[in-house]
């Protein structure tokens, strides 16, 4: 089936929500296997009340686009959970009947709560604490990944890649790993090592593999983990490598201390850096810097 602009834009923003309900579920999850603590159990409701308004936003999304999603074949059972009666088991303090209502306004309810502070004095106000079984939520989860990946794996990617792409936060995002680039490449125009000039061709090769790893095309199909960008990577990957290593056994046999000192410590960083966090390689490739630089004032001194 064919998608508007418009049908694909709306499929990326409920992608979005789809996104944070399975890391919200991921979250809440992992409480199971942490301490029995007040602060723990504090944090797990908290996770909840937002797992129920994410999975609102979600199944609110898909319910408002049945043109896209009403012919999924799991969209029949997505209904049946979203219109599931509860009623409320505990009503001493009501003095109306046993409240009933379904999921779908259950979630929203929920939401309502999470998200508004005041309250208009005609809102349906519920009086009482509303929960629903995580067990069932996560069944709900489950149907809404099959009903979104049946419709999305249909889509034609490169029209799904043009539009997110066209998307101005993400291309300022992709333009600032250009910049980089482009910094490492001034930088290695300014340099006067003579290492750099014995592997003038390689280095500018290994900037070009820079340019092919941060081609927002390319992040993008990785992001996406598109086979064909994945055994790209890899390759681009293996051909840097090789291109570090000649010049490890070059200093090796031929370099001064400083070179040979230099090429340890950016081996190091490589391998213990592989899966570190964002803020961590930030951090230690401060102290990358702060070292080299001391040991280039060392080697200065001595001379």
């Amino acid at each position: 089936m064919n998608y508007t602009n418009k049908q694909i834009n709306r499929i990326l923003h409920i992608q979005d929500f789809l996104g944070t309900v399975n890391i919200l579920s991921k979250i809440y999850n992992e409480y199971d296997h942490k301490e029995f603590m007040a602060d723990n159990i504090i944090e797990k409701q908290c996770i909840y009340k937002l797992f129920c308004s994410a999975m609102y936003n979600l199944i609110d999304a898909i319910k408002k686009s049945s043109e896209i999603f009403g012919n999924s074949k799991s969209y029949k059972l997505f209904q049946q959970n979203i219109n599931k009666k509860f009623i409320a088991d505990r009503n001493e303090f009501l003095e109306n009947e046993n409240y009933e209502s379904n999921l779908y306004k259950i979630l929203s309810q929920i939401r309502h709560q999470n998200n508004h502070f005041e309250r208009d004095d005609n809102d349906d106000t519920m009086l009482f604490e509303i929960y629903i079984d995580f067990e069932i939520l996560e069944k709900l989860r489950k149907i809404t990944n099959k009903i979104f990946y049946e419709i999305y794996n249909e889509m034609d990617k490169n029209k799904i890649k043009q539009i997110t792409l066209s998307r101005p936060k993400i291309k300022y995002n992709f333009d600032k790993f250009d910049k980089k680039v482009d910094y490492v490449e001034l930088k290695y125009r300014e340099s006067t090592n003579e290492i750099d000039k014995i592997f003038a061709k390689d280095n500018e090769r290994a900037i070009e593999i820079l340019r092919e790893y941060y081609n927002p095309s390319n992040i993008f199909d990785l992001m996406s983990k598109d086979e064909k960008a994945m055994k790209k990577y890899d390759f681009i990957d293996e051909e840097m490598e090789e291109l570090f290593n000649k010049q490890d056994k070059y200093i090796a046999e031929n370099g001064n201390e400083l070179q040979k000192e230099t090429m340890n410590l950016l081996k190091d960083f490589f391998i213990n850096n592989e899966t570190v966090t964002k803020n961590e390689y930030d951090k230690n490739i401060k102290q990358l810097v702060d070292r080299l630089k001391e040991l280039k004032e060392n080697s200065e001194e001595n001379n």
